[in-house]
């Protein structure tokens, strides 16, 4: 059976509207046990703890980067389509909407939320 990860993806049409589409990274069996996806070229990482009552407006993301909720409060992303997705801990988004109207953030239970930001290079 094919291991994959799921990965919920923001990213921008070239009209610069944002949309949701889940992809599915494929892992491959390693030698020690488990399994490995593919690397990926990264250029930075950031650690961030996002407020409770965070209510962020219309914004594109500021590069692509894989951004991973650890732990804390769920977020409420919306897409400039209309599309809203609640991210819980655990969930990978990889956010592309770098143009355009892009998104909005808002926190949804009234937690804080702790993140990692992943520069992706292209």
């Amino acid at each position: 059976m094919e291991q994959l990860v799921e990965v919920i993806n923001l990213w921008a049409d070239e009209e610069g509207v944002s949309h949701f589409r889940d992809i599915k990274i494929p892992l491959n069996a390693h030698p020690m046990g488990g399994a490995l996806s593919e690397p990926l070229k990264t250029s930075g990482l950031w650690f961030r703890q996002t407020e409770e009552n965070q209510d962020l407006g219309w914004h594109p993301a500021p590069r692509r980067q894989l951004v991973v909720t650890l732990s804390g409060g769920v977020a409420e992303l919306t897409a400039s389509d209309g599309e809203a997705r609640l991210i819980h801990p655990g969930d990978i988004v990889l956010v592309e909407d770098t143009f355009g109207q892009g998104h909005k953030s808002k926190a949804f239970d009234g937690l804080p939320r702790n993140s990692i930001f992943i520069a992706l290079e292209d």
